[in-house]
């Protein structure tokens, strides 16, 4: 196997890696993201097997509808980070051109001879609904104008990642209209690239996702584009029993503490969905959940930063919950101004002072 065949091989076993962790969540961004990158196994594994010479009308087909589920299933895990309801019928009614797909999929068994033609026009078709479909979401990407720098951050990331999948289609369709082998290397790289990416972010920062979810949210909403109250989902739960359980859990068992925490489990241990968790944070304290996290994190980094002089900075972050220097550096401006060591120093001055 020549080392293009190894690259893609590693971007086919990252796509695996994505999926089986991201399929037994309960979030429906979770489910969508899931079969986006999927998707992508699919077309890495056909690939991998025209880099290698091996012929599967199976996988080869399979790669087809892969090719059109990509930018449906981006866009609508969008859509549901941005608390858009997405059920069964929306996502129906977005991959319904499977059908078309599937239909000409068959007939290019049946005609041999229309193989070449038929492939075109899918990959023409896949790549125009793409297209249609990163427009739809760098548009509204682009009107969550917001005054933390955090949001814009990442909205800028999701826009990134939106233009290098309509480039990696691009070069896709470039290669099957010019016939030219080396395209698929080209695009089979990018799309190992990408992946390779966003397995070590997520590696990295695990409740990333998360928290880009709740702060484009926030922007949204601020914006005016939040969609409309749906049903509570948390009808005929004791409100403030859950509430008294949440904060039991953090101040008492202290969960914050993990760098690992993600809201999928902070619901678990308090027994709800993680929309049901969602609703009851936001709704009746006022705040999304990362920050409700950030809020104990923080406060116990102020505890320890006054009666633990001796205890460094970095140590006092990790031992509440941050998992690096400069994310803890991040946080505490955020809440308190300054830096934890210019609180430390600001605090042991008023008391010298009063003394």
């Amino acid at each position: 196997m020549s080392w293009f065949s190894h690259w893609i091989s590693f971007g086919l076993g990252l796509s695996a890696l994505y999926v089986l962790p991201l399929w037994w969540r309960e979030e429906k961004w979770a489910w969508l993201l899931a079969g986006c990158v999927l998707a992508l196994g699919f077309i890495q594994l056909h690939v991998l097997l025209t880099v290698m010479g091996v012929s599967s009308l199976p996988v080869f087909l399979l790669h087809e509808l892969a090719l059109y589920c990509v930018a449906p299933l981006l866009f609508l895990c969008v859509q549901s980070l941005l608390g858009t309801a997405v059920g069964g019928r929306l996502i129906a009614l977005h991959l319904s051109p499977l059908g078309v797909i599937a239909a000409l999929a068959v007939l290019q068994i049946v005609r041999p001879e229309w193989q070449l033609a038929i492939e075109k026009g899918i990959y023409a078709a896949s790549f125009a609904a793409g297209s249609c479909y990163a427009l739809l979401v760098l548009k509204r990407l682009g009107r969550l104008a917001h005054e933390s720098r955090l949001v814009r951050a990442e909205t800028m990331i999701l826009s990134l990642i939106v233009i290098t999948g309509v480039a990696a289609a691009l070069l896709v369709f470039m290669g099957v209209a010019l016939e030219h082998p080396a395209f698929p290397l080209f695009y089979g790289s990018a799309i190992t690239a990408l992946l390779a990416g966003g397995y070590l972010l997520y590696q990295r920062f695990p409740a990333l996702v998360e928290v880009v979810g709740d702060e484009l949210r926030e922007a949204a909403e601020a914006v005016g584009l939040a969609p409309d109250k749906r049903r509570s989902q948390l009808a005929g739960i004791s409100i403030d029993a859950k509430l008294a359980a949440l904060r039991r859990k953090l101040e008492t068992e202290h969960l914050y503490r993990d760098e690992k925490l993600t809201a999928s489990q902070l619901a678990a241990a308090v027994e709800l969905t993680p929309h049901q968790l969602s609703e009851l944070v936001n709704e009746h304290l006022g705040i999304n959940i990362p920050r409700f996290i950030k809020q104990y994190r923080i406060a116990e980094a102020r505890r320890l930063l006054i009666e633990k002089p001796a205890m460094s900075v970095l140590d006092v972050g990790l031992a509440v919950g941050f998992n690096s220097l400069s994310s803890f550096y991040a946080a505490f401006r955020e809440v308190e101004g300054v830096a934890p060591g210019t609180y430390r120093k600001q605090v042991k001055a008023l008391k010298d002072a009063a003394d």
